[in-house]
């Protein structure tokens, strides 16, 4: 039991100086010397371009009419004559 207890101790103090240390490195690298600058660029969705609207709704127009016009080929009817010759 003191040796299982020995070895946690052991674990815990060197997680407990692990954290610590990368507490410190993390803080290491904050440095009030460093100048900062900020650039804002304004930045516009596509679909709010009047004319990619214009764009699609052509484009939906052309396969609406090749959908209605390909079922309209496909309407043909075809019809057999059998001749019955008798010799």
């Amino acid at each position: 039991m003191k040796q299982v207890l020995k070895t946690f101790v052991t674990r815990m103090i060197l997680l407990v100086f692990a954290v610590f240390s990368c507490t410190v490195y993390v803080l290491a690298q904050d440095s009030n010397s460093s100048s900062t600058t900020t650039t804002k660029t304004e930045t516009t969705s596509f679909v709010m371009q009047p004319w990619m609207w214009i764009v699609a709704g052509a484009l939906f127009v052309l396969i609406l009419v090749a959908l209605l016009r390909g079922s309209a080929r496909k309407d043909v009817t075809v019809t057999k004559t059998t001749v019955k010759d008798d010799v």
